[in-house]
């Protein structure tokens, strides 16, 4: 009976150790240069977590630990992140392997997306919205005009997944005054520094 119940205990250990494994995973797939990826570590179905002892890492309650890090990429093209290894109990556990795309901010393509209200009235606060990627985001500038004054405002950015993959976008709000009535077609002769492969999809206002 005690030589049963040996066994018993040493095949669950070898079932505990043969489900651990260390995964790689990242919100984000595609990035420009510069712009900062986050990564996680999580070895997945510990039984003990006696051997971490560093403030960098976040433990969780469903016997796992995950690390995080945060990578810069400085070139463009398709990079790889990983493998990375951690022994364990004598046991080697080697993580999977993320393919990134990383852009060049002088080679963007895509389009912007100009939000307005259809109607407003002279000298009345209305909001435009910049939605796009960040590089072309951050370059633009709505230019001066004699016909309204505006407020830029900050920068603010959304996610939205599809297929398991993120989807991240840029918003930059102003808070622009028409001062003279009119019919109004907002279109990228509006803004300064556009990159150059960049399709704005211009919107329309009307100014009582």
């Amino acid at each position: 009976m005690k030589f049963f119940i040996s066994l018993l205990v040493f095949c669950f250990s070898l079932n505990v150790l043969c489900a651990q494994k260390l995964v790689l995973t990242s919100a984000d797939k595609k990035v420009t240069v510069g712009e900062r990826i986050r990564f996680s570590l999580t070895i997945e179905d510990i039984d003990t977590l006696d051997f971490l002892k560093s403030t960098d890492l976040e433990f969780k309650t469903d016997n796992n630990f995950k690390y995080s890090f945060e990578v810069f990429p400085g070139k463009a093209g398709k990079q790889t992140i990983g493998p990375f290894s951690i022994s364990y109990n004598g046991k080697e556990l080697r993580s999977n392997i993320l393919e990134i795309t990383v852009t060049d901010p002088d080679e963007i393509s895509g389009a912007i997306i100009l939000i307005i209200p259809d109607k407003i009235k002279k000298n009345e606060s209305v909001k435009l919205e910049i939605i796009g990627s960040v590089e072309a985001i951050q370059k633009m500038r709505l230019r001066k005009s004699e016909k309204y004054k505006f407020i830029p405002g900050g920068l603010s950015s959304s996610m939205t997944m599809v297929n398991g993959v993120s989807d991240k976008s840029y918003t930059v709000k102003y808070d622009i005054e028409f001062l003279e009535k009119g019919d109004y077609t907002i279109d990228g002769s509006w803004f300064e520094s556009v990159p150059a492969k960049m399709i704005i999809k211009e919107c329309k206002i009307k100014v009582k």
